[in-house]
């Protein structure tokens, strides 16, 4: 019963899952039409409902009066690492756990794109009491694909690191194939610049039963991301 409560208890109170957006690099990075992104490690090892979700984007028109001259979309995607390993065992992006569909794009010099359950973003998954979109474990993949991109169009994301909640890697994923035959690559800046995204994450956390009972005698076991290193 005492660890039934807690777990109501906890289910219960939202917050920041993952936060990737106080320490600006002053560095941007585009990958064209190529999907890519970061996998994130959530302040939730038991995974999260997810309520809000956010990424930085700049966009410069290359049209009249600074428009994009072409019709400028984002697709957004969140995948669990659960794919196809890649040569040096690293697990790709494999189940999609959420696609946006292509949201229009206008070009700014800096903006934040939302996205949430309250807008219908993405639907409520949620047992009664708590509200978001069920995410399970606390490693994902988050990526973003632009398109329609006509001549002098320019767009891509603003770079943040380290997080201030949960955890990343510095290397980021490239999808070289399609969404029906995906070809990820696990990639890094030749420049040793951290591939990290902007993006900030809320939700409900999910307790893990055997941390809850950790806690019941008085200890809970501390997480620590391990750097990993790859070659490009």
């Amino acid at each position: 019963m005492v660890v039934g409560a807690l777990a109501l208890g906890l289910s219960a109170n939202a917050g920041t899952l993952f936060q990737n957006n106080s320490n600006d690099l002053s560095t941007r990075f585009q990958d064209g039409s190529f999907e890519f992104g970061d996998q994130i490690i959530l302040a939730s090892p038991g995974g999260a409902y997810i309520t809000n979700f956010s990424f930085e984007y700049y966009g410069i028109g290359g049209g009249v009066n600074g428009a994009f001259s072409g019709n400028v979309t984002v697709d957004v995607r969140w995948y669990l690492n659960n794919g196809k390993p890649t040569a040096s065992g690293y697990a790709t992006p494999g189940t999609l756990v959420y696609d946006s569909l292509p949201v229009n794009l206008v070009p700014t010099s800096r903006s934040i794109l939302d996205f949430s359950t309250a807008t219908g973003d993405f639907p409520i998954v949620a047992p009664p009491g708590t509200n978001g979109w069920f995410v399970p474990g606390n490693q994902l993949t988050f990526t973003v694909q632009f398109s329609g991109m006509g001549s002098g169009d320019q767009v891509g994301v603003d770079l943040y690191s380290p997080p201030t909640v949960g955890n990343m890697f510095t290397d980021y994923w490239q999808n070289n194939g399609t969404q029906a035959n995906p070809n990820w690559l696990l990639l890094e800046n030749v420049n040793g610049t951290p591939i990290d995204i902007g993006q900030d994450w809320m939700g409900t956390p999910v307790p893990e039963p055997s941390a809850l009972a950790l806690s019941l005698v008085g200890g809970l076991g501390l997480f620590m991301a391990v750097r990993r290193f790859r070659n490009k």
